[in-house]
């Protein structure tokens, strides 16, 4: 037995690296989500097509709608959600303090780090959205262990369409919280110029 749920995400705003500033107006990064259990996914999936009018395969935006029949169909959702008793979960940020908290954060990294030994480390400026998209994760990974009652967790994340470098980003941020959970260590290699010789450092 395994405890099965769903985690549908969209994000919007802005999403870029740590080391671009955003163009005007895109100053502000969300990512939302909902948590739905497996065994009720397909009742939701019915019920929100018949609310919107259109199976979820065709892409329409609420944006297309008038300001009133916006505030009709977002109530509409918002009251099937609570009839389903579905959970929200979002995180979100100012990109320009994401900016400069991470370059920040690299700087103090660069001063501390053995300035004779050249590590084998990528050094890949952070991603806005990947860093959003790992803390909705995390708060939602919290709700489903509190459902689960210590059974094995399996999660399925359905997101809008996402370019493959962007998914990749999605992974790394993953893989950095469940190995918190695995009984393993990451090892990198670098090359001491005093020494000449190889290190490493395993955490």
């Amino acid at each position: 037995m395994r405890f099965e749920a769903i985690l549908i995400i969209d994000k919007s705003g802005a999403k870029g690296y740590a080391n671009d500033k955003e163009k005007p107006g895109d100053d502000f990064g969300v990512i939302s989500g909902i948590m739905v259990p497996v065994d009720r996914y397909e009742d939701l999936k019915k019920d929100v097509e018949c609310l919107v009018g259109y199976p979820s395969n065709k892409k329409n935006h609420i944006t297309d709608l008038s300001a009133d029949d916006q505030k009709k169909l977002r109530d509409s959702v918002f009251e099937l959600m609570n009839e389903y008793k579905i959970p929200w979960v979002y995180d979100a940020a100012y990109a320009e303090g994401f900016r400069l908290f991470e370059n920040k954060v690299n700087e103090k990294f660069d001063k501390k780090i053995n300035t004779s030994v050249s590590w084998n480390i990528p050094h890949t400026p952070s991603l806005l959205h990947a860093k959003l998209f790992r803390a909705t994760f995390i708060k939602s990974a919290e709700f489903f262990f509190g459902q689960s009652q210590g059974q094995p967790i399996r999660v399925e994340i359905i997101s809008d369409p996402i370019d493959s470098k962007t998914e990749s980003r999605f992974c790394d941020e993953l893989d950095r919280y469940l190995n918190a959970f695995r009984d393993e260590n990451v090892t990198h290699t670098g090359f001491d110029r005093k020494t000449k010789a190889v290190v490493e450092v395993s955490f």
